[in-house]
């Protein structure tokens, strides 16, 4: 009988990795030959200092917009706004979307907004989105006051099509806990292309996603950067009807696609605990002709 540390190091593997760092933006340290350096104060609605959280840059170049339907886009750059709405940043060469997080915890920096936190966009006097250009080697630049509020040229996304599921526990109910779901063109990178709110206690998810491309859905427990710690929960879509057996792994995540209009339905995510597994002086015993991923 396989033990249980070495089946759930190989039904973990591809989930740990690819979650290990869901929401890991660059911090802005200095890059004085790659980029300028830029200040400001943000004002809410064009009144009120924005009282502390983050501040996100999002590159223009990306095809993947900040936001697409119920799902966010990783920042790419992130700094902290102090209790005034002040943020200092250096920024690699480019143009980039600012978003702003009013966090519930000042110190925060890192995740979506929270159930009760406020997210908003920097806007131009039409109320679009404001785009900030940073040139290579710019002395520093004071953009004054930012004003961020709801933007009114959310993009359109008419072409999507719909995934709908239900996260679940290994006894087949909805994951109580609640759960933020990764989509990902690519399985095991480090910084996923979209994010969904937590998903609530009855587990049931609806996602919108640009349609003709793949994608891989990882689920998680707890957001943060590192890999999930023992006792969190970590799962993905599998393209198979999820059961959970002590001494079966469970097969790896597969993509799923869809056309525009299409709609996708009765999608099982299976929530597996990460395990405490041993230190590396105890090496994992393996049964006969069973390859764990890296040992090779």
């Amino acid at each position: 009988m396989f033990r249980r540390s070495a089946i759930c190091t190989a039904i973990l593997f591809v989930l740990v990795a690819a979650s290990a760092a869901v929401a890991e933006p660059k911090q802005v340290n200095p890059i004085p030959d790659e980029g300028g350096l830029i200040s400001g104060r943000i004002l809410i609605d064009g009144k009120d200092p924005m009282p502390g959280g983050v501040a996100a840059f999002f590159d223009t170049r990306s095809e993947y917009p900040p936001k697409f339907g119920n799902l966010r886009r990783i920042p790419d750059h992130v700094a902290k706004v102090g209790p005034e709405g002040r943020f200092t940043a250096v920024l690699p060469a480019g143009s980039y979307y600012l978003g702003v997080i009013v966090r519930d915890n000042p110190e925060a920096i890192t995740g979506p907004p929270g159930p009760e936190e406020k997210g908003f966009s920097a806007v131009n006097d039409e109320g679009k989105r404001k785009i900030f250009a940073v040139a290579v080697g710019q002395a520093e630049v004071d953009l004054g006051d930012i004003y961020v509020s709801t933007p009114r040229d959310e993009w359109k996304h008419t072409d999507f099509f719909t995934v709908r599921g239900t996260v679940i526990d290994k006894t087949g109910q909805p994951f109580a806990e609640g759960a933020w779901i990764l989509v990902n063109q690519n399985p095991v990178s480090r910084r996923p292309n979209f994010i969904s709110g937590k998903i609530s206690g009855s587990g049931q998810f609806e996602l919108h996603l640009p349609p003709g491309r793949p994608y891989y859905l990882i689920a998680k427990d707890v957001l943060g950067m590192g890999r999930p710690q023992p006792g969190r929960h970590v799962g993905a879509y599998t393209g198979s009807e999820p059961v959970f057996e002590q001494n079966k792994p469970e097969p790896k995540p597969i993509p799923l696609s869809g056309g525009a209009g299409e709609v996708i339905s009765d999608i099982r995510i299976l929530m597996i605990e990460v395990p405490d597994i041993p230190s590396q002086t105890q090496p994992i015993r393996q049964p006969p002709g069973v390859d764990l991923p890296g040992m090779k």
